[in-house]
């Protein structure tokens, strides 16, 4: 796999999924990530914040119920999915309460993936430029 977009990672915002942007270094990662990097480098950017939690020098991506997913998988289905019984088998995932992870693998599993990505891509970048904007985090040249 390539180099990964900002869409991609949006796309990847699930429950208990916590994405931050360190804007000096132009990484998006868990802070899980950002405390291993500090305690193998001895560099301390986490100067904590009373009440944030997190250091000023990481900007919170939007988490899972920022994002509608639901709503991007329904899109999707309805549009582009013709086949009676899959449209039934994908919307009868997307009324569970944990439906992410079972959509996923249904699509993957019924060969549609690849359309998915291409049909939902658009919307997750304009949600990842909308996200770039707000935060003022410029394109890396």
């Amino acid at each position: 796999m390539g180099k990964m977009t900002l869409s991609d990672i949006f796309r990847m915002i699930g429950k208990d999924c916590y994405f931050y942007y360190r804007p000096k270094t132009h990484e998006v990662n868990t802070i899980h990530y950002y405390y291993e990097q500090e305690y193998r480098n001895n560099e301390n950017f986490f100067n904590e914040e009373i009440g944030s939690g997190i250091s000023g020098e990481l900007i919170p991506l939007p988490i899972y119920k920022d994002i509608d997913h639901k709503n991007i998988m329904s899109f999707y289905v309805r549009e582009c999915v013709e086949d009676k019984e899959t449209r039934r088998r994908l919307f009868n995932i997307l009324r569970n309460h944990d439906f992410m992870d079972k959509f996923l693998a249904a699509v993957k599993e019924l060969e549609l993936y690849e359309e998915y990505i291409m049909v939902t891509d658009d919307i997750y970048i304009q949600l990842a430029d909308e996200w770039a904007e707000k935060n003022g985090v410029l394109p890396v040249k």
